[in-house]
């Protein structure tokens, strides 16, 4: 499913301290990674993430996940700062998304789509009845949806 890939451009940063069975993060500054670009089944560009705090993570040492960003399919995807354990939504945003590079790379064989979409999509990991909550994805002009015959006439 997954070709071979190639990733470029990486850097990685990684400050830590380990004491009383317990990693700190992050100790001097952020754990930080950027990749230039990344190719497997999707082309992407100017990777980001952040991370920092204590793992093992408890409510008085969280662990932060920020400046997570990576543009993809001709648009750009954000992840607002995730901070565990976690109490507000994290917020996945979508911005001018191309389906029509998305369902190309996917390649479906009984639709497919075309056309840019924005979103917010709130991400709550631990809770025990939705992943998702109070989210939207909007097109950001116009879609064009195309059914082969057979799902058409079903």
């Amino acid at each position: 499913w997954l070709k071979d890939g190639e990733m470029s451009g990486l850097d990685f940063i990684l400050s830590y301290r380990f004491k009383q069975h317990q990693w700190q993060l992050g100790a001097k500054q952020p754990v930080s990674l950027r990749i230039k670009s990344f190719s497997n089944l999707f082309e992407m560009q100017n990777i980001s993430a952040d991370l920092q705090g204590t793992y093992p993570y408890s409510e008085r040492q969280p662990l932060t996940l920020s400046n997570v960003g990576v543009d993809m399919l001709n648009g750009h995807i954000s992840l607002s700062a995730l901070r565990l354990p976690q109490h507000d939504a994290a917020v996945l945003k979508l911005d001018k998304v191309d389906l029509s590079a998305l369902f190309t790379a996917l390649k479906p064989k009984q639709f497919a789509m075309s056309g840019r979409v924005d979103g917010e999509l709130p991400l709550f990991l631990n809770h025990p009845k939705w992943l998702v909550q109070n989210g939207w994805i909007a097109n950001a002009g116009t879609l064009t949806l195309r059914l082969d015959k057979d799902m058409a006439d079903a």
